[in-house]
């Protein structure tokens, strides 16, 4: 975005030089007033989107000279004054935010960086958001260590780099950020960026689920589920689903409901597994969607139904879930709860086998 600062210095003066003069002030000041409005509602306009500029705006204006010598002049002449001031320092201010360099404080790094990024104002370019993040976060601003974190792992604005996703990650999460503990438990279950080592990766999920961050919790629920880390306890697993399940995490639904089901580290309970299959997949969740209907199919917990069955089932499937595809083209096949129909049997193992490979003709359950 270009500025043309000779447009808005000549705007300024003419703004002034429509300040009426003592003796045109036969209708009041009403006419000044109403150019003072319009005077301040384009200086808003020109820095609305600087909120840095705008304070340094503020200060410059109230420690300027010409301010403290306008205000020995008649009232029209020190208005007319004013409004130049406020427009030329909003241009400067504008011109500012689009061809130079922020302030050195970390946050006006930051939100310089951000605007790059957004394209708020100026042309996007992730490439300048990062060089500008990264001197945030090298003075210690942490969600500019996240975002650059994140920019190095997904390889915008910069070369992918997961050690370096990891290095950041690991700068935000020593200031306490749940986020980024959680994303640098990925990175050390998953080996990217460094060695794989399931402790570390149990210790950070611990840490961020502590922390309130709910899908660390269910993560962590699984890990003492399967002893990934941590010692296998089905206990723990529980408490960690249960605290996830009371955010709202299907996920943590959908688990805690398994081992109700299963009478693993809690009461069995078939009615409260139903329940929690119900809630997330209500949600859309194609996993509480699958065992709802294997609930249906059992009749455990409900009333048997397996027309019910075979509903869910097609919800799940129709949102690729592979399992809910066969369990649905088993349905057609044998005419548990359905009209059969072979054809529309194999439709469904046709389209389960993208992802499993071929199936072959018949249906083995």
């Amino acid at each position: 975005m270009r500025i043309n600062l000779a447009a808005l210095a000549a705007t300024a003066s003419w703004l002034a030089g429509r300040i009426p003069s003592r003796s045109d002030l036969s209708t009041g000041c009403a006419g000044v007033g109403r150019r003072l409005v319009f005077a301040t509602s384009v200086f808003v306009l020109l820095s609305r989107r600087l909120v840095g500029p705008l304070r340094r705006t503020a200060e410059f204006i109230s420690r300027s000279p010409l301010l403290r010598m306008a205000r020995g002049v008649p009232g029209e002449r020190w208005a007319a004054g004013l409004v130049a001031l406020m427009v030329g320092v909003a241009a400067a201010n504008l011109a500012w935010g689009t061809r130079g360099d922020p302030a050195s404080d970390p946050q006006s790094r930051f939100d310089y960086a951000l605007r790059h990024l957004n394209g708020d104002g100026v042309a996007r370019d992730a490439g300048r958001a990062a060089v500008w993040f990264e001197k945030a976060a090298q003075q210690g601003h942490l969600t500019a260590q996240e975002f650059l974190a994140w920019m190095h792992f997904e390889g915008r604005g910069v070369a992918r780099d997961d050690s370096r996703a990891v290095h950041w990650y690991r700068q935000a999460a020593a200031q306490g950020s749940a986020a980024a503990a959680e994303n640098l438990a990925w990175h050390y279950l998953n080996g990217r960026g460094v060695a794989s080592d399931e402790k570390t990766a149990a210790r950070w999920y611990g840490e961020a689920a502590a922390n309130g961050r709910v899908t660390a919790q269910s993560m962590l629920g699984q890990l003492y589920l399967q002893g990934l880390g941590v010692p296998r306890d089905d206990g723990r697993a529980a408490r960690w689903f249960a605290a996830a399940a009371r955010a709202g995490n299907d996920a943590g639904r959908v688990f805690l409901g398994r081992l109700h089901m299963e009478g693993r580290g809690v009461a069995r309970d078939d009615r409260r597994a139903v329940a929690l299959f119900r809630r997330a997949a209500d949600a859309g969740d194609s996993r509480g969607q699958v065992h709802l209907a294997w609930m249906y199919l059992q009749g455990r917990g409900i009333d048997q139904d397996p027309a019910a069955a075979v509903a869910w089932y097609r919800r799940a499937a129709e949102r690729g879930a592979v399992d809910a595809q066969l369990n649905l083209a088993w349905h057609y096949q044998t005419g548990v709860g359905v009209t059969a129909d072979p054809e529309i049997a194999t439709a469904w193992l046709r389209r389960a086998s993208g992802a499993l490979g071929d199936v072959g003709e018949g249906i083995d359950r």
